[in-house]
């Protein structure tokens, strides 16, 4: 890989926070299906599956309750909304909102940090 190659490579990933091999499953994988009639459901879905995973998430409860609750509601607000989608496209939509809710939340390593260690007294 020339210098040129890696700078442009280095800047990309600093500014969409996206390194190579991301970029990479993202154009492999991801943008073919976002460009499919699916795609433009789950373009549609997005926000309103992640009204509704924040809502169940913090209502609590066992994940297969809530994975059940979610897909109800999910599947009511599409109705709602126009938008008619195979339930195989809801999970994914659900899914992807449940991870972006994950990538949003402190990580589980800065919140270990900030606890006392055991037997020490606490600030």
């Amino acid at each position: 890989m020339n210098l040129i190659q890696s700078a442009f490579d280095n800047l990309w990933a600093h500014v969409t926070g996206l390194s190579k091999s991301a970029w990479a499953y993202f154009e492999n994988y991801v943008l073919p299906v976002l460009k499919t009639d699916a795609g433009q459901l789950l373009i549609q879905l997005a926000p309103i599956a992640l009204s509704v995973v924040t809502q169940v998430e913090q209502n609590g409860g066992l994940p297969n309750d809530k994975r059940d609750a979610a897909l109800a509601q999910l599947k009511s607000a599409a109705v709602s909304a126009g938008i008619n989608a195979a339930t195989s496209v809801l999970n994914t939509a659900i899914e992807n909102a449940v991870q972006q809710l994950k990538a949003s939340q402190p990580t589980a390593t800065n919140s270990v940090a900030s606890a006392p260690v055991a037997g020490t007294p606490a600030a």
